[in-house]
């Protein structure tokens, strides 16, 4: 049995050496095609081509002279940024802020903790305050603007937990550095003198201005009170006439009842007859008692002289007259009382029409009153405020003496004394030379795998023999 596939015998020719021949249809193209994609997209998603460390170390080993090129090279660019570079210094400083406690703080509950020194470490670092430490040292003549330079050259740090404050400077001239932050230091602590004085002055003057705003609404109020009482009470006050008004419309009431009393009883004897009325009437009881008197005398002179004596014709002329004038007021009591009875009821029409009136007053008044009261109420609730505002201003008033004595209850000391520093801390020559020696070697290691790769990658041959197999099917 054969198979045309397989080599056969042939006449002439070595029978030991078979002949092998490869032959690929168009499907297998296309498969081989698909397999080189796949892997291709394969090495695409972990992040394109895959450098193995033996593959690193050969293309080191076989590019030495080009690593060794590109370290020399990066510590020459080393030494040169040594030769180059400005020397830095660092000179720092620790700086404590007490807080004193002064009359203000005492009545204000004190001041706030780390919030303040954060705010005190940013007010060291200002522009005012550094313009002013600048301008007590002699800055170096090299620079354009030393203020500006010397923002940027100090730093101030708040330490965390405590009241300190760290203080640093970074820059070319550390007897300059150190100076600053003494003068910086200083600076801070006129500044808070000055702040302190500058808020106390304005708080004085806002007490001021309100405390004279209070008097002159109580001048005000007290004109009110004054021109209201003039006016509605005759310059009294509402209470002496509200009083004197319910004292006069008191007694008017009891007048009134009196003779109401009266007229009631008039109206009793008129209705009662004569004999009542000859009984309860005060005249007529008077004449009957002398009349009795004057009888009983003569009853005594009749038994003792003659009918023609002097004395019993005179006593016996005095009961005929008594006598008389009895019968006289007898007769006469009833018309006299009917006008009195009138004139009582006038009275009482009269006292009755001026209680009503006086009542009608007494609600006007009271009234009036209540008005008086408003302004009194709003009086005193402006003299009690006005009162609070003058103890205030008198406070405010010592605040502001004790500021201007340099009293503001914070002191900035230096804790750490500034110390010049033995060296530069840039640039620092083993950092920078091995920063440098690093990124020259990286670079040539970087370079010599890219070679490396380069030549002994086939892909790009096969790429081209594969493409060049579909097309010639």
């Amino acid at each position: 049995m054969t198979d045309s596939n397989l080599p056969s015998e042939s006449n002439g020719r070595d029978m030991s050496a078979p002949e092998v021949r490869l032959e690929l249809t168009q499907a297998g193209v296309r498969q081989v095609l698909s397999l080189y994609a796949e892997d291709q997209a394969g090495r695409s998603a972990h992040g394109g081509m895959e450098i193995g460390f033996a593959e690193i170390v050969q293309a080191v080993l076989e590019r030495k002279k080009l690593v060794a090129s590109c370290l020399a090279a990066g510590v020459v660019v080393g030494l040169l940024v040594l030769l180059v570079a400005t020397p830095l210094y660092t000179v720092t400083t620790q700086v404590v802020l007490d807080q004193q406690d002064t009359l203000e703080s005492t009545l204000n509950n004190g001041r706030g903790g780390s919030a303040f020194i954060a705010t005190q470490a940013e007010i060291m670092q200002s522009h005012s305050v550094i313009a002013d430490a600048v301008a007590q040292v002699e800055p170096p003549a090299d620079e354009e603007d030393p203020v500006a330079a010397a923002m940027e050259a100090l730093q101030a740090s708040p330490v965390s937990g405590t009241q300190v404050v760290a203080l640093s400077y970074v820059g070319p001239d550390p007897v300059y550095g150190e100076k600053l932050l003494r003068a910086t230091v200083d600076a801070h602590q006129r500044r808070l003198i000055e702040d302190e004085r500058r808020s106390q002055s304005e708080r004085l003057d806002v007490k001021e201005a309100e405390y004279a705003a209070l008097v002159a609404e109580v001048e005000h109020l007290e004109d009110r009170l004054r021109e209201a009482r003039r006016e509605y009470f005759n310059g009294g006050s509402a209470e002496d006439v509200l009083d004197a008004r319910n004292q006069n419309i008191r007694n008017q009431y009891q007048q009134l009842l009196d003779v109401r009393a009266q007229r009631y009883a008039l109206e009793n004897q008129l209705l009662a007859g004569s004999a009542t009325v000859t009984g309860n009437d005060s005249a007529i009881r008077a004449l009957q008692d002398r009349l009795y008197q004057a009888e009983t005398e003569v009853a005594g002179l009749q038994q003792t002289l003659q009918p023609n004596h002097p004395s019993r014709v005179a006593a016996e002329r005095q009961v005929s007259l008594l006598r008389k004038q009895l019968a006289d007021t007898t007769r006469a009591t009833p018309q006299t009382q009917r006008k009195e009875l009138e004139a009582l009821k006038g009275v009482e029409a009269a006292l009755t029409a001026g209680l009503d009136q006086a009542n009608e007053e007494l609600a006007e008044a009271e009234r009036l009153g209540r008005s008086e009261q408003l302004i009194m109420d709003e009086l005193a609730q402006t003299k009690s405020i006005m009162e609070q505002r003058r103890r205030a201003l008198l406070d405010q008033r010592l605040f502001t003496r004790l500021a201007e004595t340099g009293e503001v209850g914070v002191t900035a000391r230096i804790i750490a004394e500034p110390v010049q520093p033995l060296g530069p801390t840039w640039p620092n020559p083993p950092l920078v030379l091995g920063v440098c020696g690093a990124i020259g070697l990286l670079i040539g290691m970087f370079w010599a795998v890219i070679g490396y790769r380069s030549r002994h990658s086939d892909w790009f041959g096969t790429n081209r023999h594969l493409s060049a197999a579909g097309t010639g099917e």
